[in-house]
């Protein structure tokens, strides 16, 4: 019998790649719209050292009902932040703390960490 099958997780990290980011954000907004549109992810660290990850994209070539669906689904070019919250979102149910860790993984795509309650991790899966 291992031990540690007797302890109680409280929290889990889960190592998140920009790319799966950029892919759910994408099939997000072509959910809203039916259009694809291409993202582009990023992180910003701010002065307290935490990392704010931005989504991208350039809504030039959608009509003003395809922007405003866009706004209703969670996404505006003019606000990125607003637009990985949305993606993050759709991922996690409850709260989740975005790690002040960015990695570059072997292939150069670029990940950061995020802190999941255990619990929230459980509901999650089963989303």
């Amino acid at each position: 019998m291992s031990y540690i099958q007797q302890l109680e997780p409280s929290s889990i990290s889960l190592i998140v790649p920009f790319k799966q980011l950029k892919s759910i954000a994408e099939e997000l907004i072509e959910q809203a719209i039916g259009v694809q549109v291409s993202v582009n992810i990023e992180a910003e660290e701010l002065n307290d050292g935490e990392l704010r990850i931005l989504a991208n994209f350039d809504d030039s070539q959608l009509s003003d009902e395809e922007v405003r669906s866009l706004s209703k689904a969670g996404f505006a070019t003019s606000e990125p932040y607003r637009n990985a919250d949305t993606a993050l979102d759709a991922i996690f149910i409850g709260r989740y703390d975005i790690q002040p860790t960015l990695g570059d993984e072997e292939d150069g795509d670029y990940y950061f960490i995020v802190e999941i309650e255990y619990n929230d991790y459980q509901r999650s899966l089963k989303r």
